[in-house]
């Protein structure tokens, strides 16, 4: 029965010790990684991402600024951050009474965001999966105007 104990207490040991390695790279304490995206519209009816082309690190924690620029709404859509992120929360922010939080949604799974001209929305994530894809705006006639970029995950 000694030498059961005894391989149980080095086995459990082991997993604590192995737990509280782990532990160090909390991600509930982690800074986030800022990112700002622009969504617009050019003089020439172009619609556009500002940047188009990201890459993002799995396990680091980001904060992306969604900023509708434009004098329409927009919308964001990934199916690499549905499925390779963990989505931490959403907060919507008033653009026109200095950022002030409108509302803040928590959820995982989340696909697309939309922006109304004007304002802000910050999405917190964490890349869990590595993957390439594009992130577009796909309401009528947005995508077919250029507004869309690639997204990397590595």
């Amino acid at each position: 029965m000694k030498k059961i104990l005894s391989a149980f207490t080095i086995g459990a040991l082991f997993l604590f010790s192995a737990t509280v390695s782990y532990g160090e790279g909390n991600l509930a304490k982690q800074k986030p990684i800022e990112l700002i995206i622009e969504m617009n519209e050019t003089k020439e009816g172009r619609m556009i991402f500002k940047p188009d082309n990201i890459v993002f690190e799995t396990g680091k924690l980001y904060k992306v600024r969604l900023q509708n620029k434009g004098k329409i709404k927009h919308e964001i859509e990934s199916e690499l951050i549905s499925n390779a992120a963990y989505t931490r929360k959403i907060q919507i922010l008033d653009g026109n009474k200095n950022g002030a939080l409108v509302a803040e949604v928590k959820s995982s799974g989340i696909k697309e965001i939309e922006v109304g001209p004007g304002y802000e929305v910050e999405w917190w994530f964490v890349p869990i999966a590595t993957g390439k894809a594009q992130f577009v705006c796909a309401l009528p006639g947005h995508l077919e105007a250029g507004m869309y970029g690639n997204m990397e995950f590595k």
